[in-house]
């Protein structure tokens, strides 16, 4: 019924936590695709053992090429008709199919999207079950762009594997998930989200987000793109496009300017300075946000001093 896909590397800390929250799934009817992507830390031989150990555990080494890369080799090795994404770090509720399927009584829904518990250690409710609530895909991207329920993040979501199949991730894109989730759900229907948490996402250090790379910088091409396409295509959610470009703009700033690289601060600062007016009148931005533009009319040295202290 669903393939569950793991992209694997070098998580071999916590990768057989990860694996036994399969197997711990209420609703039996899955298979699980474990893809090596280029692991050099043993998480290739606890796959191996896994696939060998059970029949519905399937396998995949291949050359290191990314998380979008280990992503798309599991959508093609799949079988099932739905898909669920699972990072080889975080853990899964153990009624987490279960619930989520529910959402595919309703007609039409090509997605159902549960809540998250985000931190360091796994702490799950005991659940007696989740109300949905259906929506169109263009107020599901809404609520994702303006940061307020939905999370853009691939994980913790039952996909249709046919609507899967045409979009798929860009390969070697970092922020593949904000690129990837408006394009798989203008596919749907309907959507369907509950804020039951049914998915533990693990914070740690060694986390991309937590540290400054040159490919954070692709975030801001991800954003101009999704504003583009918003304005040309769907007038009504250009607002919550700009507002998303906006808060990408100020989060780079930030880290930019943290780790010394001043010319992308100073470009980042000029899209917040376009932008923070549209957003601060928006009704539909977050308070935090128009906390954060308030603070950016004080000048940008004064900004600085209080979001990075």
């Amino acid at each position: 019924m669903v393939s569950i896909v793991v992209p694997v590397y070098n998580a071999a800390k916590y990768l057989e936590e990860c694996i036994a929250s399969v197997f711990s799934q209420s609703f039996d009817d899955w298979e699980l695709i474990l893809v090596d992507d280029g692991s050099s830390d043993g998480s290739g031989l606890i796959i191996d053992r896994m696939a060998e150990a059970d029949p519905r555990v399937k396998a995949i080494h291949r050359a290191n090429g990314g998380m979008s890369a280990a992503r798309n080799t599991g959508i093609a090795a799949a079988r099932g008709e739905f898909m669920y994404f699972l990072d080889a770090d975080d853990v899964l509720h153990p009624d987490a199919l279960k619930l989520l399927f529910k959402a595919f009584e309703n007609e039409g829904v090509g997605m159902a999207i549960g809540g998250a518990v985000i931190g360091k250690s796994c702490r799950f409710k005991k659940s007696n079950g989740c109300d949905f609530i259906i929506m169109s895909p263009e107020d599901a991207i809404a609520d994702s762009l303006y940061q307020k329920n939905i999370l853009h993040a691939p994980w913790g979501k039952i996909y249709r594997r046919k609507l899967m199949e045409k979009v798929g991730f860009t390969d070697g894109l970092c922020y593949e998930d904000l690129d990837f989730f408006y394009r798989y759900c203008l596919l749907c229907d309907k959507v369907a989200y509950t804020p039951a948490s049914l998915y533990f996402y693990r914070q740690h250090a060694e986390s991309v987000m937590h540290v400054w790379k040159p490919r954070r910088l692709d975030v801001l091409a991800v954003v101009d793109d999704i504003e583009r396409y918003m304005e040309q295509n769907h007038p009504s959610l250009a607002g919550a496009a700009r507002d998303r470009k906006l808060s990408a703009n100020f989060n780079i700033f930030l880290l930019a300017t943290r780790y010394g690289q001043a010319d992308v601060a100073s470009r980042c600062w000029e899209v917040v300075k376009k932008y923070r007016y549209a957003s601060l009148i928006d009704s539909n931005v977050r308070v935090k946000n128009k906390l954060g533009i308030l603070l950016s009319y004080f000048g940008r040295r004064f900004f600085s001093a209080i979001a990075l202290r």
